[in-house]
């Protein structure tokens, strides 16, 4: 969990000297994977209370 506290940082940093596509590349990216998570999660959560419901 700390790890996740100075990840944002460090990433900050290494990004000062990357070109601005490889940013911008990161940051969609991981844009897309919170969004791909989260639908899963709302979708397999849904399902898991359909299935309890009977």
């Amino acid at each position: 969990a700390k790890v996740m506290k100075f990840m944002p940082v460090m990433f900050t940093v290494f990004f000062l000297w990357f070109p601005a596509g490889l940013v911008l590349y990161y940051l969609a990216n991981a844009v897309i994977g919170i969004l791909q998570q989260w639908y899963f999660t709302r979708k397999t959560e849904k399902q898991y209370a359909a299935a309890a419901k009977g």
